[in-house]
């Protein structure tokens, strides 16, 4: 679809996360250095947190609780190899914890092991069914594997669990986008801004769809809201370009294809010196 400015690009934008960072009651635990670990995590000092439970493990290698929140803290740097391996000693110290299991399965999804992540998924809701975060889980695993029908499967199951999670719905609407079911993803990412205005993903998606479907209001409101909650990647600037650049707005336009450029979204440096060109012929 090319509108002589720009054309739309697409990607998914999953809500994706790792499940539990825990809290525990175990006596042989040190319960001191364990609540200010994660203290520090809750208030963004990560690596200070990595720093406190690498400390007490030193001391005491026999606390999977501990494990499991330096992987977490590992986690949320992308320090994904470093994530499982915590993991994977939490679970050998203590193998039938299904929230050490699901974290693992998080960060072998976050990291591309999609393989590994189904296996642990699959372990996990063999004894779980019911489980809407690990049937969400899974269905970003197989919308990954572009199994799109069995991932809306699993997150309209999830749904059936707890029908409060705008970012279950968001999740489904990519998948219902990607299988071209464009009125099924509207409903559900526009239930997904009602249960939570501030989700940047579904407002992402939603943009993006409605610039897909022409509606450049609905489009320029949403790309520019997801921006303003923190999306800052090359492609959301671009789309926000080619759809400020269709009303007209071509000063904006211009800033959003240098941000995106700047981002390495490169098709948008061309598109920069063809608004610039532009923009002088006025």
């Amino acid at each position: 679809m090319n509108f002589g400015l720009g054309i739309i690009l697409f990607l998914i934008s999953w809500s994706v996360g790792c499940a539990q960072m825990g809290e525990s009651q175990r006596k042989d635990i040190n319960q001191a250095a364990f609540s200010e670990g994660i203290r520090q995590y809750q208030v963004g000092n990560i690596q200070e947190a990595v720093n406190i439970f690498s400390n007490d493990l030193t001391h005491n290698p026999n606390q999977p609780e501990v494990w499991n929140a330096r992987g977490f803290a590992y986690a949320r740097q992308g320090n994904w190899m470093k994530a499982i391996q915590d993991f994977q000693q939490a679970l050998s110290q203590d193998p039938e914890n299904i929230q050490f299991q699901e974290n693992l399965g998080v960060v072998h999804l976050e990291s591309g092991n999609l393989d590994k992540a189904l296996d642990v998924f699959n372990r996990i809701l063999g004894k779980t069914p019911d489980s809407y975060r690990v049937l969400n889980h899974r269905g970003l695993t197989l919308s990954r594997l572009e199994r799109y029908s069995e991932a809306i499967q699993d997150f309209s199951r999830a749904l059936s669990f707890n029908s409060e999670k705008a970012d279950i719905f968001s999740n489904r609407a990519v998948a219902f986008m990607k299988m071209g079911e464009e009125e099924l993803a509207q409903k559900d990412l526009d239930q997904a801004i009602l249960l939570n205005p501030t989700l940047e993903q579904a407002r992402e998606s939603r943009g993006l769809l409605a610039l897909k479907r022409g509606n450049l209001e609905l489009a320029i409101g949403d790309l520019t809201q997801a921006i303003a909650l923190g999306a800052d990647s090359g492609l959301i600037h671009y789309n926000r370009a080619v759809a400020l650049s269709m009303v007209g707005n071509m000063m904006e336009a211009q800033k959003e294809y240098h941000l995106a450029c700047d981002r390495e979204m490169f098709q948008a440096c061309r598109q920069k010196v063809e608004v610039s060109g532009y923009r002088d012929l006025l």
